[in-house]
């Protein structure tokens, strides 16, 4: 089954709240009240990607500490680039010396000299990378998500990014998504936006009971919510059961 619409959880929103979403000539609802009910969406739409392992929200992904070097580019001092030639894929990170004026190869000792002491970060926005939102996991070497032959790695987050400890050449990452703000301003505009299906009802039933409370209806509201919490439980709790019972046992950190 296809991932729900923005406007197919916009009308479930309307439609939970009471209010008529269309009739026999079409949409009813003014492009007032979408805005107000798009906004609910959006915000709760975060709000529900942040809690708990939504396999649609998460990504197991291996990840450098710099940007690979390219022929295209001009890098000035400190810069961080990586060069792969080693047939395993493992690669050296180098570091500029001085600015350049074009594109200059690793092998040129006069602009680049092998990273020491070099902090091994992964950026949380990266060049040609999806953008980190919560990183939840690191492993080292192999994939966990195909080989109980791999180790957790610790690692902290600061402003700039995951950083890891000094003996790695990359990792793996296990990371939740940055939920994106839904945008879409009227109904049937086209827009593609779209919401993993096991999370667009509770989505809608919590904008509709957003909409309710701030318009006098807290009776209905308050049923909204408790529906909303009996079905992102229910949800989370089958993600759980699945996660622990399809679980490798991983190796102690490194």
């Amino acid at each position: 089954m296809a991932d729900p619409t923005f406007n197919e959880v916009l009308r479930e929103a309307v439609e939970s709240a009471g209010e008529i979403y269309a009739d026999d000539n079409g949409v009813v609802l003014t492009a007032e009240r979408v805005a107000l009910y798009r906004n609910a969406i959006s915000q709760f739409y975060r709000l529900v990607s942040l809690r708990g392992m939504w396999p649609e929200q998460t990504r197991c992904e291996r990840r450098y500490f710099a940007d690979p070097w390219s022929g295209s580019e001009v890098n000035i001092p400190v810069d961080a680039i990586r060069y792969t030639a080693d047939t395993n894929g493992i690669p050296t990170y180098y570091v500029a010396l001085q600015a350049q004026a074009t594109a200059a190869l690793v092998t040129d000792a006069a602009f680049w000299a092998v990273a020491t002491g070099f902090v091994r970060r992964v950026p949380l926005a990266q060049t040609g990378q999806t953008r980190i939102g919560t990183p939840l996991a690191a492993y080292h070497p192999l994939n966990p998500r195909v080989s109980t032959m791999t180790y957790p790695v610790e690692f902290v987050v600061d402003e700039l990014g995951v950083v890891c400890p000094p003996t790695k050449d990359y990792i793996w990452l296990i990371y939740r998504l940055h939920p994106e703000r839904l945008t879409a301003e009227l109904v049937g505009d086209g827009t593609t936006y779209t919401l993993p299906e096991r999370m667009a009802s509770v989505v809608a039933l919590r904008a509709a009971a957003s909409i309710c409370r701030a318009e006098g209806k807290p009776d209905r509201a308050a049923e909204l919510d408790a529906l909303a919490k009996d079905m992102v439980d229910a949800e989370l709790d089958d993600i759980t059961a699945f996660t622990d019972s399809a679980a490798p046992t991983r190796r102690p950190p490194q």
